[in-house]
C-alpha cells in the first residue's frame, strides 16, 4: 500500500505512512494530508487516482478499518504507524508484487518523480497541490523529467502549424 500510494500521489513516504482512515473519504474521493506529517507543515486535500481509490477500498474492507486507525499500521503494534525502517526493508519485495515501473536503485523519494513527470502536461499549480509541493520551481528543477516521447509530441504539434 505504501509503494502504491507514493507512486499514485507523489507524496513523501512519511506523509503516506502517517495517514489515518479518518483522513480518507472514499465516498467524496478526497484525502486530507495532515499538516503534522507534511514537510511544509501545511494541511492540504487531494483527490486519489482511480488505482489508489480501488486499493484503499480493498484494504479498508479487508482490515475492517475506520476512524483513527492507521492506513499502514505497524506489524507488531497496530496503534502505531508502520516504522520507516520497516517500509524501507519492504520496498524491494513490494516493487516485485506490483505492476509499477521501478528503476534499479529507485527508493521512496525518487518515486515522487513519476507522478510529477506523468502529469507534466497538466496545470503546474494543480500538480503542486496534488503532490504536496510548495514550489513549482522544485517540481521543474528536481522532479519532472524530460523524455523523448514528450519531445516528439511537442515537435509534432509544432510541425502541424
Amino acid at each position: 500500500m505504501a509503494l502504491l500510494l507514493v507512486h499514485e500521489t507523489g507524496h513523501r513516504i512519511t506523509s503516506v505512512r502517517c495517514l489515518r482512515w479518518e483522513d480518507i473519504d472514499l465516498q467524496h474521493e478526497i484525502i486530507v494530508w495532515p499538516s503534522e506529517f507534511d514537510k511544509q507543515r501545511e494541511e492540504h486535500v487531494t483527490s486519489p487516482s482511480r488505482v489508489a481509490r480501488k486499493a484503499l477500498l480493498e484494504v479498508r474492507i479487508t482490515a475492517g478499518a475506520i476512524g483513527r486507525g492507521w492506513v499502514i499500521p505497524a506489524v507488531k503494534d497496530e496503534s502505531k504507524p508502520c516504522p520507516r525502517g520497516t517500509l524501507d526493508r519492504m520496498f524491494q519485495r513490494a516493487e516485485k508484487l506490483l505492476t509499477i515501473d521501478v528503476q534499479p536503485g529507485m527508493r521512496w523519494h525518487s518515486m515522487r518523480r513519476k507522478p510529477a513527470t506523468d502529469h507534466k502536461d497538466g496545470s503546474l499549480k494543480v500538480l503542486c497541490e496534488l503532490g504536496g509541493w510548495k514550489s513549482p520551481k522544485t517540481v521543474l528543477e528536481c522532479y519532472q523529467q524530460a523524455d523523448l516521447e514528450s519531445q516528439r509530441g511537442l515537435q509534432a504539434s509544432r510541425d502541424q502549424r
